[in-house]
């Protein structure tokens, strides 16, 4: 019987191949193998900072933790969209639905989640403390997030990577 699966000798030599006689015994339940272990490139999230704000708590995150999507990672002071909430709520008392429509656009546009303004329009109080939360399910890379530190707009505060 000739074999199907041919491989040259030098082939056979750089990968390590060895021949063995097929005989019955007991298998070995152990295999020990080496290899790479990493996380995919194309599957990470970015947490950024949309307005200059001040880190008033964190939740105990660190480096290598597993998080999942929507899980707290730090209550931030946010002045600037305290300013513009005070300013939706006064225009919602006027009553012109134009104006308000416009000054709803205006928080969106300063970066406030839509969330965040569907809270301030519901209770009619201003939110200046924002929860930030993870954007994705995954394992935390980086966390640049301490109490007192001030945000800066643009800023990269976590990057965590899928499973």
């Amino acid at each position: 019987m000739q074999p199907t699966v041919q491989i040259s000798q030098g082939v056979q030599q750089n990968l390590g191949v060895r021949l063995a006689t097929v005989s019955r015994g007991r298998l070995q339940r152990s295999l020990q193998v080496s290899g790479v272990l990493a996380f995919d490139e194309r599957d990470f999230s970015a947490l950024q900072a949309r307005t200059a704000g001040f880190v008033e708590r964190t939740y105990g995150r660190a480096t290598g933790d597993v998080v999942a999507k929507g899980a707290p990672l730090a209550d931030v002071l946010a002045p600037e969209w305290a300013g513009l909430q005070e300013e939706f709520l006064a225009l919602r008392h006027l009553g012109d639905v134009q104006l308000l429509a416009a000054a709803r656009q205006r928080l969106l546009l300063a970066g406030m989640p839509g969330e965040l303004v569907d809270r301030v329009a519901r209770s009619g109080k201003v939110q200046n403390q924002v929860t930030l939360v993870a954007p994705s399910a995954g394992v935390i890379q980086a966390l640049d997030l301490r109490p007192g530190m001030t945000v800066t707009p643009g800023a990269t505060l976590a990057r965590i990577n899928g499973i």
